[in-house]
């Protein structure tokens, strides 16, 4: 049974059990079938058991992205239109799909071979009715762009290149450039019904490419809450200033805060967070 939204909004970490792990299966095929349930609602995934980032700790049932995880299943509303940037295997596309049943949601993945593995994650899970899954990258701009695929680490796919003498030292294949659509957020908005509630980002390093192409949605739903990992690393290997994209959110009228154990928000001021290595999830929303 689903959980009221009022408990949703009081439960904390203790109570992360909402997100609960179930047993994991090798089906084949470079393949591992993983088990999940959202608020009892039950959620199946496939994922590349040749992936080293993501694929071990979730095979082995550990909670994934806790903090977004906690947030969203304490927030989000049945009818809730959704973006999940930087898709990979689709897990904040399903789970948001699982959420909002009266909702729609669009996750955008460029890696081809990621991308059909959250399609068929969506089909697998009933979902293709709400959710729908494209292989592209969010930009600025409309056309395409090079990103560069990490072979054993899908997850740090990015327009920034790493070089050879890293993936040596991580023991991975050279990195393989790849070109793929681009398109904005803003171009997204007719297929959400011009109304976008909730928008996840991680595209590694590309986040100011996304907010330069969200203006209108931004601009037009004073609602929005974004959750965007913070990596000032990957955002300079991408060739952008740190601190002059946090002043772009602030200067859209955002107010930037920093997810907690159990889903809370903390406040964090522009210099903790330039101060910052990195912070696994913000929570940007327009300011009070």
């Amino acid at each position: 049974m689903a959980l009221p939204r009022w408990l949703r909004r009081i439960v904390g970490w203790a109570n992360i059990s909402y997100a609960r792990a179930k047993p994991a299966v090798y089906v084949g095929e470079g393949k591992v079938l993983c088990g999940r349930s959202f608020n009892g609602r039950p959620a199946h995934y496939l994922v590349d058991a040749r992936d080293r980032l993501i694929s071990p700790g979730f095979i082995l049932g550990k909670t994934y992205e806790h903090m977004a995880t906690a947030w969203l299943c304490r927030h989000l509303d049945e009818d809730s239109h959704c973006l999940d940037l930087g898709a990979n295997f689709g897990y904040f596309s399903v789970l948001m799909a699982l959420l909002a049943p009266r909702g729609r949601v669009i996750g955008v993945e460029p890696d081809a071979a990621v991308a059909d593995y959250a399609m068929d994650n969506v089909v697998m899970n009933g979902l293709k009715d709400r959710c729908a899954i494209l292989q592209a990258a969010i930009h600025e701009r409309e056309g395409e762009v090079t990103l560069f695929r990490r072979m054993q680490r899908s997850g740090n796919t990015s327009i920034a290149a790493c070089g050879v003498d890293f993936t040596n030292s991580m023991r991975e294949a050279p990195e393989q450039p790849f070109t793929v659509p681009a398109l904005r957020v803003d171009d997204l908005l007719p297929r959400l019904g011009g109304r976008l509630d909730v928008m996840k980002v991680d595209v590694e390093g590309a986040e100011p490419l996304v907010f330069r192409g969200a203006r209108q949605a931004i601009a037009g739903n004073p609602r929005l809450r974004i959750i965007m990992e913070w990596s000032p690393g990957q955002i300079r290997a991408a060739g952008f200033a740190p601190d002059a994209f946090v002043d772009e959110i602030l200067g859209m009228g955002l107010s930037i805060g920093r997810l907690c154990r159990g889903g809370w928000v903390a406040a964090i001021s522009r210099d903790q967070l330039l101060a910052a290595p990195y912070l696994a999830n913000l929570l940007i929303q327009k300011k009070k």
